[in-house]
């Protein structure tokens, strides 16, 4: 008989019995689960682990997600396994299809139709969903589109980087507004949620939940730290009910935000910046009405940079998904290449399409989303991220730190990408006693310059004043470390 191992990192020997590690919580190598076999895993989550499974009888890959028992978080489980009925009721071409979404048990007796939907004790009772097996990944998407040879093929096809980022954009959005449109918070725009068939075809995963945990900086939104903390203490509730469209407009624009810095030229993602700057806007009220507007002004920028409008998502007929030509995609040495003879259309012999990019009818331009009117904190006069730095650092020396507050602020608004004024931001909530504010800032500020040691110290500092002694030891040790470098 062969010994059973588990599938965490690393890997270990189970008891005979064992189906889920007392250890690490992993599942078991070849366990069953319903008509499905688990295969390996594929990544852990603050949520709990993703693994690949596939059907016993017609070998059908899935991807299968376990929550682990909470007992708060639940409470939420119905209320996101409706959420997630409703997501995939809408068939919207870029929204990851779930076929089953329930609650599982290690002791639980399965039949051969699928997972039985019954409660047995919280303690050992899982939030299980299988859903559709997607290949690819975020960092796939950005590798393939950072190397010269691809970057190269896509301008003799008649595109660019920029085209192609803006046009994946665009169904990201497309899906997150159709969400949004019945009501559903995805609450996670996370890199890992969002999934590649092609280079050209993107998906969402997650919806429904991705509330059930609160994102990690610099995607958490200011309006939701609060929120977040609550819910390391046990309060899932609180994110539950406080994520909104507004706060999935920040995530995009964040995520937006780091796949220009990371494909494109400055100079090629800088007329972007007020946009995804008014996305990112401390006070949600600031931002966009919809995200459908956020992308919409993105694709203006784009048009008027370059003249070439950009390509529009294909919306196929309700009920055709599966009908769709989908290239697939693999890690990216195996990445189909751009068919570097022209246009993907007929091969000449009546064959195939190529796995060129696919030509996407025009997207029609206009006008920018006007600006909300303008209000104290957002005077109409111009100055720049330097000039309100400035401002604030006077303010901040005679004591005034309310008005400081709002210097920072607007900085802030004009410039997200600074290190510097995140830290000073941060010890102006510090002077106003406003503890939790000044630790979201301090931490703003370290992931976007993770080697300054004031920063560390600072965030240490605010930590024992939480109350967090350990992780302010970890940080001083941490600074530390870097002045001694």
């Amino acid at each position: 008989m062969t010994t059973p191992f588990c599938l965490g990192h690393p890997s270990h020997t189970l008891l005979p019995e064992e189906s889920i590690c007392r250890i690490c919580g992993a599942l078991a190598a070849h366990t069953v689960i319903g008509v499905y076999e688990v295969q390996k895993l594929l990544g852990t989550g603050k949520s709990g682990y993703a693994y690949l499974a596939q059907h016993q009888r017609s070998g059908q890959p899935v991807a299968l997600k376990l929550f682990p028992p909470q007992a708060a978080q639940t409470e939420l489980w119905e209320a996101a396994r409706r959420e997630v009925r409703i997501a995939t009721s809408l068939r919207h071409p870029s929204i990851l299809s779930v076929f089953s979404c329930n609650t599982w048990s290690p002791e639980q007796k399965m039949s051969s139709s699928g997972i039985q939907d019954r409660y047995q004790t919280l303690s050992n009772m899982y939030l299980l969903t299988l859903c559709q097996y997607i290949p690819g990944s975020l960092k796939h998407f950005v590798t393939y589109l950072q190397q010269a040879e691809n970057q190269r093929a896509l301008r003799e096809h008649g595109t660019s980087v920029k085209a192609l980022l803006l046009h994946v954009l665009q169904q990201i959005g497309s899906a997150v507004q159709a969400a949004h449109a019945r009501g559903i918070v995805h609450g996670a725009l996370l890199p890992g949620n969002i999934l590649f068939t092609s280079y050209e075809r993107a998906w969402v995963a997650d919806f429904g939940l991705g509330r059930l945990q609160p994102p990690p900086a610099p995607y958490l939104p200011p309006e939701l730290y609060a929120a977040a903390q609550a819910s390391q203490q046990g309060n899932f509730q609180a994110y539950w009910n406080m994520a909104n469209p507004a706060s999935d407009q920040y995530m995009f624009a964040v995520l937006c935000q780091q796949l220009f810095s990371q494909t494109l030229h400055s100079t090629d993602y800088e007329p972007f910046l007020p946009v995804l700057n008014r996305a990112m806007h401390l006070k949600p009220e600031r931002r966009y009405p919809a995200l459908s507007l956020l992308v919409q002004d993105l694709l203006t920028l784009s048009t008027q940079a370059s003249g070439i409008r950009p390509a529009q998502s294909p919306r196929p007929a309700p009920g055709n998904q599966g009908n769709q030509k989908n290239y697939p995609l693999t890690p990216p040495a195996s990445l189909p290449p751009v068919n570097p003879r022209g246009p993907a259309g007929n091969s000449g012999s009546g064959g195939p399409r190529s796995s060129g990019v696919t030509p996407l009818p025009a997207f029609a331009s206009g006008p920018l989303t006007p600006a909300l009117p303008a209000t104290p904190l957002t005077p109409t006069m111009s100055l720049t991220a330097e000039d309100w730095e400035k401002r604030g650092d006077k303010l901040f020396t005679m004591h005034d730190y309310e008005e400081a507050l709002k210097a920072y602020h607007r900085a802030v608004e004009v410039n997200w990408n600074n290190a510097h004024t995140w830290l000073a931001l941060g010890d102006t909530y510090f002077a106003l006693e406003r503890h939790k504010e000044a630790l979201m800032a301090y931490e703003q500020a370290m992931y976007l310059n993770p080697n300054d040691a004031q920063i560390w110290l600072n965030r240490g500092a605010i930590l024992d004043v939480l109350g967090r002694h350990q992780e302010a030891l970890d940080c001083y040790e941490r600074a530390d470390q870097l002045q001694s470098a």
